[in-house]
């Protein structure tokens, strides 16, 4: 929390990691697609990532290693995630 000029109090927002989950079909027929990147991008940091649905078309943050937070444009394959009990 910070004052401002007027007297008054702003607060920062406070950036958060969230997961996501997807799965990327074809447009007729529904098949899963597999190998296909998706660019995640924070518009609060400017941190990207690039994303890569596994051999069933999915991408699942969630049940993986966190995304690296510090590097940009890093490829992060959902094919390489950790699928054991947490």
């Amino acid at each position: 929390m910070r004052s401002t000029s007027r007297g008054s109090y702003a607060v920062d927002d406070q950036v958060i990691r969230g997961d996501l989950h997807l799965v990327k079909v074809r447009e007729r027929g529904m098949e899963r697609l597999s190998g296909i990147p998706f660019l995640v991008m924070s518009e609060t940091t400017g941190e990207s990532h690039v994303v890569v649905t596994d051999a069933n078309g999915q991408i699942d943050t969630a049940s993986s290693p966190s995304m690296p937070r510090s590097s940009r444009d890093t490829t992060w394959s959902c094919s390489s995630a950790s699928t054991s009990a947490r």
